[in-house]
């Protein structure tokens, strides 16, 4: 069976986060484990862009 998306390695970096997101960790918390240097390119991207295209 084939995977039916294009699978890169930053993909992974996007599921993890989105699953800690999940998960009910706090945005700090995944803010330091992706290295952002500001708490709202975090926001930005993990609560209202790419957790929400990934469950579509």
């Amino acid at each position: 069976m084939a995977i039916p998306t294009i699978v890169y390695p930053h993909r992974f970096r996007h599921t993890y986060a989105c699953q800690l997101l999940d998960n009910g960790a706090p945005l700090d918390f995944i803010q330091g484990m992706l290295g952002h240097e500001k708490a709202s390119t975090t926001q930005d991207l993990y609560e209202e862009k790419i957790c929400l295209w990934y469950y579509m």
